[in-house]
């Protein structure tokens, strides 16, 4: 099934299809089997869940984000980095404070 959200429509709930498209707001959960484009024009609220995912600069988007449908997941990646460079701790990346100008 293909889903396509048009620039003015406003949807409250959820939504759940094979591909979609997306340029007006959802606020709701996206459910997106394989690919999901999100338009400039779009605005999200909510859960989303996708294969193959697509963002255009302006897009509002407020959600939680999981990439399904994949054999490898991110965290299958990292493993097997960290196995092959030899690192034994996952620390992940602090970001640096910045000093405060006087």
């Amino acid at each position: 099934d293909y889903i396509g959200v048009g620039r003015n429509v406003t949807i409250f709930g959820d939504v759940k299809a094979d591909k979609a498209d997306i340029n007006g707001a959802i606020f709701g959960n996206v459910d997106v089997k394989n690919e999901v484009t999100i338009g400039s024009t779009a605005v999200l609220k909510g859960d989303l869940v996708a294969n193959d995912l697509s963002v255009e600069l302006g897009a509002i988007c407020d959600v939680n984000l999981e990439r399904s449908y994949r054999e490898t997941k991110a965290s299958d990646f990292f493993d097997k980095y960290m196995k092959e460079h030899n690192i034994k701790e996952k620390t992940p990346v602090k970001k640096e404070k910045k000093a405060k100008a006087e």
